[in-house]
């Protein structure tokens, strides 16, 4: 039997074209194939970074196919990360780089990293990197073997907030599905100024306890589960009040 007891699949592909690379997994092996998401961030290698390493680094080892490339397929080199148990398969846009760091920091393996060369394909995660995967799940050593090794891929690191006093700046890295904005300012700001009442991106908000549900209305300044500053408005988009964007700098201050 083989090491591997799953192939995921993360993308940002929607039902259809998710369901065309499935084909070829399901065609090819018979481990089990788990459909993580593919509603990642369409236009942003930064936003699809950050969900990727929020969500794989919940799942045991396995083989992690993952599509994100804003430019269409641009990227058409792959990139297969080992880390522990873990088989990351990618382009090499940054995508799969923080949450190899975190697979790392979680297992104690230091990653190791290869390119894997194909033909030129305009769907390269249908004709290349799913068949690779598959590969990877029935013989990880000689699929790696056949692979080139590399020190590191492109790299992306997730930019980190800063707090100065009760002041705290920072971006905006990705906007949910609820519209809720998502900052790179590390969580703990909030335990420090809970009730406390502040300005940002030119709207008057506060600082609420992510224990205690939101009442409709206001703006709150409050932590997520992924340990990042959020700004939410209950019932409402903060996205869409706010009109902050993915990349947006911002910053919280005290009124």
């Amino acid at each position: 039997m083989s090491p591997v007891t799953m192939i995921t699949f993360t993308s940002d592909f929607g039902s259809r074209y998710a369901a065309a690379v499935r084909g070829v997994l399901l065609a090819g092996t018979d481990e089990r194939l788990v459909d993580v998401t593919h509603a990642l961030p369409r236009h942003s290698t930064l936003g699809a970074a950050f969900w990727v390493d929020q969500l794989l680094r919940e799942y045991p080892a396995g083989v992690h196919l993952i599509a994100a490339d804003p430019g269409r397929g641009t990227a058409t080199e792959t990139v297969v990360g080992a880390v522990g148990g873990h088989r990351l398969v990618g382009p090499d846009t940054g995508v799969c780089w923080p949450v190899a760091q975190t697979l790392a920091r979680r297992t104690g393996a230091s990653p190791k990293w290869y390119l894997h060369q194909s033909e030129p394909s305009a769907f390269p995660t249908r004709d290349s990197r799913a068949p690779l995967a598959v590969a990877l799940a029935a013989d990880p050593a000689g699929t790696l073997a056949s692979c080139d090794p590399v020190d590191a891929p492109t790299r992306l690191a997730l930019p980190e907030g800063s707090i100065t006093d009760a002041v705290a700046t920072g971006e905006v890295l990705t906007i949910d599905r609820f519209g809720n904005v998502i900052t790179s300012i590390p969580a703990d700001y909030i335990e420090a100024n809970i009730g406390v009442p502040v300005t940002v991106a030119g709207m008057r908000g506060q600082v609420h306890d992510p224990r205690t549900p939101p009442e409709d209305g206001g703006l709150l300044v409050t932590a997520g589960e992924h340990g990042r500053v959020e700004l939410v408005i209950a019932r409402g988009s903060a996205a869409k009040v706010s009109e902050l964007v993915p990349g947006d700098q911002l910053s919280i201050e005290p009124v």
